[in-house]
């Protein structure tokens, strides 16, 4: 997403009342009036794309609430360190750009996971 969304959302984000909400959507509603269609189309996919990060980012951080190591599926799973993974997770820029897991990276995780599962219910079963 482009810096300027990005810092639009943390202004809009760090409103504390209707009165500066309102005073800023006009502002940005004035500045961006002019934008084309494209631009506007654009601005709504990278925001789109930046939603379904988080998403993810936040669904793959809660793991570690069941004592999954982010670590162990870095390497195990996707067969990279866990600042790999933590930059993807995090949305860091890499090499100039926003970093972000790949569709092939995320299925590899929910497999790891379905894996992780079974594991854990054979290894419950075996001990009745």
């Amino acid at each position: 997403m482009s810096n300027m969304i990005e810092k639009e959302l943390a202004m809009i984000m760090a409103c504390d009342s209707e009165e500066k909400l309102q005073e800023l959507t006009e502002r940005l509603t004035e500045q961006h009036k002019n934008d084309t269609r494209e631009t506007v189309m654009e601005n709504l996919r990278d925001l789109g794309k930046e939603i379904e990060a988080l998403r993810i980012e936040t669904k793959l951080l809660k793991m570690s609430e069941y004592g999954i190591s982010l670590t162990h599926v870095a390497e195990k799973y996707l067969h990279k360190s866990l600042s790999y993974l933590s930059q993807r997770l995090h949305g860091n820029r890499v090499n100039g750009r926003q970093a972000t897991l790949t569709e092939e990276d995320i299925h590899k995780i929910q497999n790891g996971l379905f894996e992780m599962s079974n594991n854990i219910r054979d290894l419950a079963s075996s001990l009745g």
